[in-house]
């Protein structure tokens, strides 16, 4: 018996809404959304096809740059301890020659130059030249620093051992 009423209710409204007319222009702004719809549809690809070859050269390029060698100026050699005035020049660089080797488009890495000393020597540190200057004023006391830190009382580390009691309801 509900039910009945209820569709009654619905049949109702639902043709008091059919009686209306639509807007006036309505029809046609729908058939010009539709006309744009394709349209946008139409030109989607000409995004995809201006994008893909920009991205592949993007690529191309930054490998084309990661990969090439770069040699950077050689730093100044260390003074030799004890001595005085100004720092040696480095050792000149020897060249490393190697086959060159074609395959197809590419050709082979070139090798880097390679110097006669390695690691090469650099000029001493403020920390460096106090630290020269304390062990030639004091040899003595720099000994005995140097002994006292290598002969210290150092202990292990000892950590007790951890217990947690198990959690209990709040019945218990």
């Amino acid at each position: 018996m509900k039910n009945d009423e209820l569709d009654k209710i619905l049949d109702g409204a639902l043709s008091s809404y059919s009686r209306e007319e639509p807007r006036p222009g309505l029809e046609n702004r729908v058939l010009s959304r539709i006309r744009a719809a394709r349209e946008r549809r139409r030109f989607e690809w000409l995004r995809w096809a201006i994008a893909i070859p920009a991205l592949a050269c993007f690529l191309l390029a930054v490998t084309f740059w990661s990969t090439r060698p770069s040699i950077s100026k050689p730093a100044q050699p260390a003074q030799a301890i004890g001595q005085t005035g100004p720092i040696a020049k480095a050792a000149p660089i020897a060249p490393v020659r190697g086959k060159v080797k074609f395959k197809g488009r590419r050709a082979r890495r070139m090798s880097l130059p390679k110097r006669e000393e390695f690691p090469t020597p650099e000029p001493l540190t403020d920390e460096e030249r106090e630290l020269m200057a304390f062990v030639k004023l004091a040899p003595d006391k720099a000994r005995e620093f140097a002994l006292d830190s290598h002969t210290s009382d150092v202990q292990p580390l000892q950590i007790k051992e951890i217990h947690i009691d198990p959690l209990r309801a709040s019945g218990e």
